[in-house]
């Protein structure tokens, strides 16, 4: 491989890793949006499914063992606390993220956007080798702001930081190969998660947000799956009563 050759290699690999960038930003506001949207009816049946497993578990643990069955209940309740508490916190992250990025400019997101390019294009750790962890730390910091846009946060940063990424950017050709093998299997590894994706969360919940009725379609589907739920509490909550004698919520 002569220089030229590898020259465009890397140039090559260099556009794969910003469009696994890209990816990777479309992929959290997919999510943000969806539970954005949809967060009531979310936290109300992750609720009764966590609910119901407890009642479930509880009783089978009474039947089957001499386990503590009032330790495992007041650890799930514990959980449950602490995971609404994430649940709120980023929820509300979430929406003072959303309604920032509502006012931006277009111009602003498409000048960012070209901005971040030529930022991977010349300074990406995988793209150079550089294993220096300062680097990557600099690095995974500013692909976190520009995720969220947060254009002003990523270029204060980058300014304070740039010299971290001032390395020597020309390849001595005894690594050529070398580096061609770290860009082929790092772009098959970009390849596995991209093509997974429209059969994943939160890619899969794309379309439930392209206009109101897929939003109705959607948020009536999980009413059906609280209504399914609710029904499997009750008859649960019935079955707890009869072998302790007394009901129990989750929180």
């Amino acid at each position: 491989m002569n220089k030229e050759e590898f020259l465009e290699l890397q140039r090559e690999f260099a556009q794969d890793v910003y469009n696994f960038e890209f990816f990777l930003k479309r992929e959290l506001y997919a999510d943000f949006s969806y539970n954005n949207v949809f967060f009531d009816e979310l936290m109300t049946n992750r609720k009764l499914d966590l609910e119901n497993k407890m009642l479930f578990d509880a009783i089978k643990m009474h039947n089957e063992s001499n386990l503590d069955v009032s330790k495992f209940i007041d650890k799930t309740r514990q959980d449950y606390a602490n995971e609404c508490d994430v649940s709120f916190r980023k929820h509300a992250n979430v929406k003072a993220l959303l309604e920032k990025n509502k006012e931006l400019k277009e111009e602003d997101l498409k000048a960012f956007e070209e901005y971040f390019h030529e930022f991977v294009l010349e300074n990406n750790p995988i793209v150079r080798l550089n294993q220096n962890k300062e680097t990557q730390s600099v690095y995974e910091m500013l692909t976190r702001l520009y995720r969220e846009n947060n254009i002003e946060n990523f270029k204060a940063l980058y300014n304070t930081n740039s010299e971290v990424f001032l390395i020597d950017k020309e390849v001595d050709p005894s690594r050529y190969v070398e580096f061609s093998r770290v860009y082929y299997n790092t772009r098959k590894k970009f390849n596995s998660v991209i093509n997974q994706a429209p059969t994943r969360y939160p890619f899969n919940k794309e379309a439930t947000l392209k206009d109101a009725n897929s939003i109705e379609k959607e948020r009536k589907l999980l009413k059906e799956k609280e209504k399914s739920l609710l029904e499997a509490n009750e008859s649960l909550h019935k079955d707890f009563y009869k072998v302790f004698g007394k009901d129990i919520l989750i929180g």
